[in-house]
């Protein structure tokens, strides 16, 4: 019987090996252009294919999951692999590793490349859980990678196969290694310079009728606009011909930029800036409307370019990237603290105050009540855009008005503000939140189930004095999360916390560490399962005080009780912190 779209099947035979010659069958049958798995990299066909070869049918199991021209082919391609190395034809010759981006340390496991197909394991490729297929697929063809191998890299691989291909049509040789090392400073030049992006520190608390602006992908176009690029800064072309021009503002005695070539940086950056931007207009297009799926299709190609964007500064300043360097980080920052002062300034000539900003963001508050039906007319804010968009030269978006906005304080110290945790209800009751936990993903379900409740009961309120007024409504809310969990009616499912390790699983033993992860390493590996820094453990508290470190968590591999007896006491204090 043919297979419908969408239809789900299950193979099940009386014996192994009929069940993966009828797993073999189906796929010849279907023949899919592609495989989506979960964990097909690190398990699944690696264990299928050893079971398959112990069965001695690996051959029939390879022919069809790979898809080549003839069986003569295949049995030439694959003679060693039939004889020797089970996985060496269809897996990486790289094994699998640990790698650290932006302070997180990750994990890859050794990729399993099919050949006529491609495979994707969804639970561990980046781009696909962000914007799906469409989104990788835009990816590879922008950075000219095949899809398999750009399902697995990372954003900042993809960025450098991008400028291989730009200095590749330029004509440019790409060094084995970089060559460019960092300008000599001064001591108080270095301070002058390592400064980063420009902050406005809120006092924190809670503030009524507040204007958000956000800048469209600041610091891209500011290397696309401003030249910079490793080979463009401190150029020996333009010696001779220094102006104010092409000085970086506040360094000027130290940097300056070329003005004779364009740099690979923003050559390369200008296809996606402009890909991205049609993108979203399309988008956003009165006809694509009425279209959800073509407006979906639209929104996931400009978030996987978004966060090539996103990587571009990043990278820029990475010591192994090949057209980076630290000096060309260090001018984007300039620039943008430039446009963050200039800013200011406009903002002050306008009647408002910046009352938070973050490098490429501001909240802006009226200094006097100056507002028509409780807010500013919306005519102001577009002059306000205007004049800063002519005046710095780069574009910015108003993202509305707050009837309401939150910015938290410190953990650590409730007098200093937490710069990226904040949480506010725009006019037309849309909720924003960033940095809480019901944005996490790390935590129990069960917490940000609690905090996304609260937030819906206060979107409804139009200022503070109205959520004042339904505390004891958010205190009921709050008691009733705590006693589902005294009372042990919550399932365990929904008090699991996500943890990525940091080192290998011998380490934390080394170490001796009596801690929550530590605990659950030790029972995974007691039960053969080791682990590698950047993977993931999955646990529920169970006796979080116990003198017994070893009795405190439970991985949830090793659950096997439904009614599992989790730590209450502890649970609820974390509610309650």
């Amino acid at each position: 019987m043919e297979k419908k779209e969408g239809e789900e099947f299950l193979i099940s035979k009386d014996c192994e090996l009929e069940t993966i010659l009828e797993l073999a069958h189906e796929i010849k049958k279907i023949d899919p252009d592609i495989i989506l798995t979960k964990g097909g990299d690190q398990f699944l066909f690696p264990q299928l294919l050893y079971r398959a070869k112990i069965n001695k049918i690996n051959f029939q199991l390879i022919t069809n999951l790979n898809r080549e021209p003839s069986q003569e082919f295949l049995q030439e391609k694959f003679k060693y692999f039939l004889k020797d190395n089970l996985l060496s034809a269809n897996t990486s010759s790289s094994s699998s590793s640990s790698f650290t981006s932006y302070g997180q340390i990750h994990f890859r496991p050794n990729p399993f490349y099919l050949y006529g197909r491609i495979h994707i394991d969804i639970e561990t490729s980046f781009i696909y859980k962000e914007a799906r297929l469409e989104g990788l697929s835009e990816i590879s063809r922008i950075c000219r990678i095949p899809m398999q191998i750009a399902s697995r890299a990372t954003i900042g691989r993809c960025l450098s196969s991008l400028y291989f291909y730009n200095a590749g049509k330029k004509g440019i040789l790409v060094p084995w290694k970089p060559t460019t090392s960092e300008i000599f400073k001064r001591f108080t030049d270095l301070l002058n310079a390592d400064k980063g992006g420009f902050i406005f520190e809120s006092k924190p608390g809670a503030y009524e009728k507040v204007a958000e602006f956000d800048f469209v992908s600041l610091y891209p176009n500011i290397m696309l606009k401003k030249n910079i690029s490793s080979e463009t800064i401190n150029c020996n072309c333009c010696l001779l011909h220094l102006d104010l021009d092409n000085r970086v503002p506040g360094l000027e005695h130290i940097y300056h930029i070329c003005k004779r070539r364009a740099g690979i940086v923003p050559s390369s950056l200008s296809i996606v800036l402009e890909r991205r931007s049609e993108y979203k207009k399309r988008k956003n297009n009165i006809g694509c409307q009425k279209n959800t799926k073509l407006k979906e299709r639209y929104d996931k190609r400009q978030a996987a370019l978004k966060w090539i964007l996103v990587t571009s500064f990043g990278y820029l300043g990475f010591n192994n990237s090949k057209f980076g360097r630290i000096d060309a980080h260090i001018a984007v920052c300039a620039f943008a603290r430039d446009i963050m002062l200039k800013i200011s300034k406009i903002v002050e000539s306008h009647g408002f105050e910046i009352i938070h900003g973050i490098v490429d963001s501001i909240w802006i508050k009226r200094n006097s009540v100056k507002s028509v039906n409780g807010f500013d007319n919306y005519k102001s804010y577009e002059n306000l855009k205007k004049d800063i968009e002519d005046k710095t030269g780069f574009s910015i978006s108003f993202e509305g008005t707050h009837k309401w906005i939150v910015f938290d304080s410190s953990k650590e110290n409730s007098d200093l503000p937490a710069l990226n945790r904040y949480f506010g209800i725009f006019q037309d009751g849309t909720i924003k939140a960033r940095g809480i936990e019901a944005r996490r993903h790390d935590i129990p379900s069960l917490f940000a189930k609690f905090q996304g409740e609260l937030l819906q009961s206060i979107s409804t309120k139009n200022n503070i004095k109205d959520i004042i007024k339904i505390i004891p409504d958010l205190e009921g809310i709050y008691k009733r999360y705590r006693d589902l969990i005294y009372y042990k009616k919550v399932h365990f499912s929904e008090l699991v916390f996500t943890k990525r390790i940091s080192k290998d699983s011998d380490e934390y033993f080394n170490k001796g560490r009596k801690t929550i992860e530590s605990c659950v390493i030790q029972l995974l590996s007691n039960n053969g399962k080791s682990l590698f820094a950047g993977q993931e453990i999955k646990f529920i508290i169970t006796d979080f005080y116990n003198k017994n470190y070893m009795k405190r968590a439970i991985p949830i591999e090793l659950i096997q009780d439904l009614n599992l007896n989790y730590d209450s006491t502890k649970y609820c204090k974390l509610l309650n912190d």
